[in-house]
């Protein structure tokens, strides 16, 4: 939830709408729009007793920045004797967190530390924690401990501009576990608080909120299936709701899902740029149902 997180361009059009209290009518997302399912040919991670051992607890055979690792790999040029030399070995890595989010399948979480552009951009580390965004955000910093894949890397499903790279890498870590956190930068909001900001002056609202992540709670309105995945509603203030984005692979999360309930979200704010603007919650993911 860079799902190639499917981490995490990373902008999504955004609003506030008016609708209705009613429960929405929701229809299962095309077939064509639905992320591939069919992931047989796919590496997945070792799930084996050895590439599970609690990562948390062990030594760690290597320790160095997010940085120097991936420069470890980007001017090594024999990355088979890179493998050999970490393969099975505790990797403990540290840096700044650039994207966190949930794997489309939902098999684990995701948390992307940033990296020198002329390398990687990023070092993904897949984590067994399903939702690393309850204690982490961008900006947060991080150490992490992991193993990099018994398998090789091979190609994955693109079409989403953070997902667009081969998605298992040589250097990318999994499993993961968080060892340290810094404190997330996320906002804690609540939907009618928005409201009445972008009432009262949206073109400030919209300078203030563009681009943050944030969590959001409130009551359940309504949601409905859209092309690209879904839109979950939450109450506002003065019968305007405030409308979450869910990706096609966020949607099952809504299956459970009723009007009335209490929920909790998070994913990016995103105006949508008018003269008179208003905002949603892009690349959301349902983090609790009450």
């Amino acid at each position: 939830m860079f799902v190639y997180f499917r981490l995490p361009a990373f902008g999504v059009a955004a609003a506030l709408l008016i609708s209705g209290c009613g429960r929405g009518n929701p229809t299962p997302a095309r077939k064509n729009d639905s992320p591939p399912t069919n992931d047989a040919a796919q590496p997945k991670p070792n799930k084996d007793d050895r590439a599970n051992k609690d990562a948390k607890n062990a030594k760690a055979d290597f320790a160095m920045t997010a940085a120097q690792w991936a420069e470890e790999w980007k001017k090594n040029s024999d990355p088979q004797a890179l493998r050999t030399k970490y393969e099975g070995k505790i990797i403990e890595l540290s840096g700044e967190v650039l994207r966190v989010g949930e794997d489309a399948f939902g098999e684990f979480g995701l948390i992307f530390l940033e990296a020198p552009k002329e390398y990687f951009e990023f070092i993904r580390c897949a984590t067994k924690d399903l939702k690393p965004w309850v204690q982490l955000s961008q900006g947060s910093k991080v150490k992490i401990r992991g193993k990099i894949l018994d398998l090789p890397p091979s190609p994955r499903p693109r079409g989403i501009a953070w997902m667009d790279a081969p998605f298992w890498r040589d250097q990318d870590l999994y499993p993961c576990e968080v060892l340290e956190a810094g404190p997330s930068s996320a906002l804690v909001l609540s939907p009618p608080v928005l409201v009445s900001e972008f009432r009262n002056d949206a073109k400030t609202a919209a300078q203030k909120y563009q681009d943050k992540w944030a969590h959001l709670d409130g009551e359940i309105a309504e949601y409905q299936t859209t092309e690209n995945g879904a839109d979950l509603f939450l109450k506002g203030e003065g019968g305007k709701n405030f409308r979450c984005r869910l990706s096609n692979w966020a949607v099952k999360q809504l299956a459970k899902c009723e009007p009335g309930q209490k929920g909790k979200l998070y994913g990016i704010l995103k105006s949508d740029g008018a003269v008179t603007p208003t905002v949603s919650l892009a690349e959301a993911v349902l983090t609790e149902l009450k």
